[in-house]
């Protein structure tokens, strides 16, 4: 990968969770293993078992973002819908870190029976550091708020590992905080919220040639949720 990367090279592609047809089979495929393989080294990382990355968290979910360079895999980001207000969602696996009290905050929200939940942040190793000159993990993130600016939901949750400074990243794209420094298993992690009409004019400061690049040229495909 060269040092300074061709900026107008880098794409952004929603993929559906499960079914993705024969068109799209082998990326999907491909964005799969790139993901189990990234959250299993994290997993060792965190002395986890890395067996226990299962793929059902990858097939639940409604859509998947994958940003491209040169068509090689950058990162990749969930986005699955919940109605926060049925009786069900408190019992949701996802909900695991969340206090009934912080999930009380993001049920009472506007647009909680719709809900977009964007989780699984993952970022390829060698675009962790800003050594190619762009910041890729502000480019997935600005992707995922990007694209839940152009739907029709009104509120994102998010559940983002402060290891890796991603709750930064998502605090300068517009997230407010629902609760600090949740700890699961010795990993901590902010638990988040955005809501629509608060960014959908959102002006990005950073990155803004490449996302202006990506969105014009993928604008109603990226409209599928």
């Amino acid at each position: 990968m060269p040092l300074n990367v061709d900026r107008s090279l880098f794409d952004f592609l929603i993929l559906p969770g499960k079914n993705p047809g024969k068109k799209l089979q082998d990326f999907y495929n491909k964005a799969y293993l790139f993901w189990r393989e990234t959250w299993q080294t994290s997993y060792k990382y965190f002395g986890w078992d890395p067996d226990t990355v299962y793929s059902d968290w990858w097939t639940r979910q409604d859509n998947i973002g994958v940003l491209t360079y040169e068509q090689q895999i950058v990162g990749t980001v969930f986005f699955d819908e919940k109605d926060l207000t049925n009786f069900t969602a408190r019992h949701d696996s996802y909900f695991r870190m969340w206090s009934d009290e912080s999930f009380e905050k993001i049920r009472n929200q506007m647009g909680a029976q719709r809900a977009l939940i964007c989780s699984f942040f993952t970022l390829g190793k060698e675009w962790r550091k800003e050594n190619k000159g762009v910041d890729a993990k502000y480019l997935l993130a600005s992707m995922a708020t990007k694209y839940f600016s152009n739907t029709d939901y009104e509120l994102m949750i998010g559940t983002v590992v402060k290891m890796s400074q991603v709750h930064t990243v998502c605090y300068d794209l517009g997230a407010k905080m629902v609760t600090p420094d949740v700890d699961e298993k010795g990993v901590v992690v902010d638990l988040v919220m955005w809501h629509r009409n608060e960014i959908e004019n959102f002006n990005y400061p950073k990155e803004s040639d490449i996302i202006k690049n990506i969105w014009p040229r993928n604008e109603r495909h990226l409209k599928v949720a």
